[in-house]
């Protein structure tokens, strides 16, 4: 198992082995070829052994592409994104990814609205998948559940799109489900078992969501009342969250600040 992260002030893509802590550039500058890597955000997700996703930005002014890195060569190629692809497009960044258990590809932007796109990876074609509305947050991030729900973070909420009647809710937030509430949710994750995982940024706490009740409790935090033990949390800067989903019943989180 390994782990990849992008590093958003240099456009490079790495790869973390999980057994020896090793870090190895997978792609960026002087690695591969075709558009760079988006400067400015790290959007991320595995598409399949061979291939990761991430934003690339065009040779020329125009808006960020999806694009695909092949994990052995680092070579980067466009997919769908302004001229590339048919249907609506994203008029701003693309500030997340994630792919859906039938293959497609899910990607956030945020202007006007925080608006999921649904990318078909055979063609690069685009249909609206949810509109997630206005919202809060630095970041925006958005993830998938097993069961085809896909959850958004909204600074000190979660949104939760419900596939199977097509509507969107707030799942946790000031006024949905009880425990402390995160002031600058970053990172976003869903776990094994549907649960959502937030970093917060200001707390440098992780919290974990219950998918159903939407009740918060905190796992780990740094700062103030620490809760575990070990190193602390980086402040400052941007984060992201992973599930190591290999191991069911003891799923290892690992927390990335880039």
């Amino acid at each position: 198992s390994c782990l990849l992260a992008v590093d958003g002030g240099f456009g490079y893509m790495y790869r973390i082995d999980f057994a020896t802590t090793s870090v190895a550039m997978v792609s960026g500058m002087s690695q591969g070829t075709g558009w760079q890597l988006q400067h400015e955000n790290c959007a991320l997700a595995v598409e399949n052994p061979s291939y990761a996703l991430s934003g690339l930005s065009p040779p020329s002014s125009g808006l960020e592409t999806l694009g695909r890195i092949n994990l052995s060569t680092g070579d980067r190629t466009p997919l769908s994104g302004g001229a590339v692809g048919s249907g609506p497009t994203w008029s701003y960044r693309i500030w997340d990814v994630a792919v859906e258990p039938d293959g497609k590809i899910l990607v956030l932007s945020n202007y006007p609205n925080r608006t999921a796109y649904r990318v078909d990876p055979a063609d690069g074609s685009r249909t609206i998948a949810t509109d997630f509305g206005i919202g809060l947050g630095l970041r925006p991030q958005l993830d998938i559940m097993s069961n085809g729900n896909i959850v958004c973070s909204m600074n000190d909420s979660v949104v939760l799109y419900e596939k199977a009647s097509d509507t969107t809710r707030t799942l946790s937030g000031p006024t949905n489900g009880t425990g402390p509430l995160p002031t600058n949710g970053y990172g976003l994750a869903v776990g094994g078992d549907n649960e959502v995982y937030i970093f917060d940024l200001s707390l440098l706490a992780l919290f974990k969501i219950d998918p159903v009740t939407g009740d918060r409790t905190i796992l780990s935090r740094s700062s103030g009342t620490q809760i575990g033990s070990g190193p602390s949390f980086p402040a400052g800067g941007s984060c992201g969250v992973a599930v190591d989903k290999s191991s069911p019943t003891s799923a290892r989180r690992w927390e990335l600040f880039y």
